[in-house]
């Protein structure tokens, strides 16, 4: 499966305050005190800070807490001799200071502070969807992004979940003991992913470069026996474009289907309609988390130019894409990426020189992709508020807010605006509590209810309790049947089908500790054309026809 990048929804806030802080960057020692006639300041730049530091300035103490540019608060006499000593560094960093003495005969600004040893955190918070759930538990949507790779984070648990995310109500640490907090991983629940390829065939492409690009795309969706590697709930789309934009295929898990558009494919005309073929890509899915609906998609976009059509703006492309996931494999030199830098951040621009180098740097691209499918969570805060307007706050835990560069492309960025762009260290949502309730147990069911995969795993949980689950599970045939095992703990299931037609299930899973108890449909096929044709007919009269 695949996915990635982040596009925060919270752009022009997030920008006005960082603008803010890089204007104090450096923590509590960035303040700047008026110049007096007989003072001079003392500054420098701080790198590879993983931590807190404290340091002196002849014999006052201050403390560092981000990289870049800092001023010391305390200013001296000109002409008097100044020392920077390094009082208390964090177990495991080394910080080394050059130019940490002299004569301050006028401002001092090249004063270094270098460490080593501990590379620390760095992460950003990427929310997706805020929604009241049900009277009480309030639902966060969202990735965190290792801002060192460039890559989701795809180890969060509701057990360690403190480790990377400081969970507040009002701006208080919220009570483990009279409230619930859990963390789900959405790519194991009925969701619909969608992974959008769009094609460059402009007239600038050969037929032979057109073959590589398809033959690259579905070794990625198929093994060497022409078994499909899609997941059970991911659909695939293509796109061509030239001066035209057309969707070949459109949310398909059939192979044949696929490939056959794909062996279609062929050399168009001279115009390049890139800022429409990313809008209509862009426009082909729906990014939604909530009660009735969790779909989410990437757009992974082949060219080797720029747009020459001028038949969609740029900056309704820009529109399109809002917060969506987009990859741009360039091939050649002609592509301008600072404008591609405009839909995506440039850690998902990936370039090559010829197309002997597309295999590998498209295997890259979907595991960037990949580790934001997984790495989509669901966090669920069952408040114990019952009344009045309050504010829920979802902040990263780590060692270098927005403000602090930890890598070649967010130095440049900060050079370039003054900002690292895309990057969010914490949200804030106002909810009210009138009429809140007390939350009861509840089994709930998560997995993909129909697909054409051989297998599906669905996994089921007690939500709003502290006790030890003893859950039971039923499966009753109601077309066709479908194999099932059950695995040791009894949390989860693994459905197998036996035959190429179409098959459906009845599930109900039955808490014996709380007495809560949960149903579901299960529909299988080979064929997805089986499920156009039942799609308008309740699941309850297809079990009891």
């Amino acid at each position: 499966m695949f996915s990635k990048g982040y596009r925060a929804l919270f752009t022009l806030p997030i920008i006005i305050a960082t603008l803010v802080l890089q204007a104090c960057s450096g923590g509590d020692s960035n303040k700047n005190p008026e110049k007096s006639d007989n003072n001079v300041s003392i500054s420098g730049t701080v790198t590879g800070l993983a931590d807190t530091i404290v340091v002196s300035l002849n014999g006052t103490e201050e403390t560092l807490q981000t990289n870049g540019d800092f001023t010391f608060v305390t200013r001296i006499p000109v002409n008097q001799d100044y020392s920077v000593q390094l009082v208390q560094q964090p177990a495991g960093l080394n910080c080394v200071i050059n130019n940490g003495s002299g004569n301050a005969i006028s401002n001092v600004s090249n004063i270094e502070i270098n460490c080593t040893g501990i590379q620390g955190t760095a992460y950003s918070l990427n929310p997706l969807a805020f929604n009241e759930a049900s009277k009480s538990i309030l639902t966060f949507a969202f990735h965190i992004v290792d801002r060192f790779t460039g890559k989701a984070v795809e180890a969060l648990t509701t057990d360690n979940v403190r480790d990377y995310l400081t969970i507040t109500e009002n701006e208080l640490a919220i009570s483990p003991l009279e409230s619930f907090l859990e963390i789900e991983q959405l790519v194991g629940i009925d969701a619909q992913y969608t992974t959008v390829f769009a094609i460059d065939i402009s007239s600038s492409m050969t037929a032979g470069d057109l073959q590589q690009i398809t033959t690259s795309i579905k070794n990625t969706i198929s093994d060497q026996d022409g078994n499909s590697l899609l997941q059970a709930n991911q659909r695939v789309s293509i796109f061509t474009f030239d001066s035209a934009v057309e969707n070949i295929v459109t949310s398909s898990q059939s192979l044949d289907t696929i490939f056959t558009a794909l062996d279609n494919i062929k050399v168009g005309g001279n115009s390049t309609n890139l800022f429409g073929a990313i809008a209509a890509s862009a426009d082909s899915w729906v990014n939604e988390v909530s009660l009735s609906l969790v779909s989410y998609g990437s757009l992974i976009l082949f060219t080797d130019g720029n747009d020459t059509s001028d038949i969609v703006s740029q900056e309704t492309a820009r529109a399109a894409i809002g917060n969506k996931d987009v990859y741009f494999i360039t091939i050649g030199s002609e592509s301008n990426t600072s404008v591609l830098e405009n839909f995506t951040d440039s850690s998902n621009i990936f370039s090559i020189s010829d197309f002997n180098e597309l295999g590998a740097v498209l295997d890259s691209t979907l595991q960037f992709a990949k580790s934001y499918e997984n790495g989509l969570y669901l966090l669920s805060y069952a408040t114990p508020k019952r009344a009045g307007n309050h504010k829920l706050g979802v902040a990263a835990n780590d060692n270098y807010d927005c403000n602090s560069p930890v890598n070649d492309s967010e130095t440049q960025q900060v050079s370039d605006t003054g900002f690292i762009t895309h990057c969010v260290d914490s949200v804030t949502y106002d909810f009210n509590a009138d009429g809140y309730v007390d939350v009861v147990p509840t089994v709930e069911l998560s997995g993909i209810r129909a697909t054409v995969s051989p297998t599906v795993t669905w996994e089921a949980k007690v939500r709003w309790s502290n006790a030890e689950p003893a859950l039971q599970w039923e499966v009753e045939d109601c077309v066709g049947s479908i194999d099932y095992d059950i695995s040791r703990n009894g949390k989860l299931v693994t459905f197998t089908r036996p035959s190429d037609s179409f098959n459906m299930v009845q599930v109900t899973v039955t808490d014996n500790k709380t007495l809560a108890t949960q149903d579901g449909y299960l529909k299988m096929s080979n064929d997805e054309s089986d499920f156009e044709f039942i799609k308008n007919r309740r699941d309850e009269d297809l079990c009891n026809q």
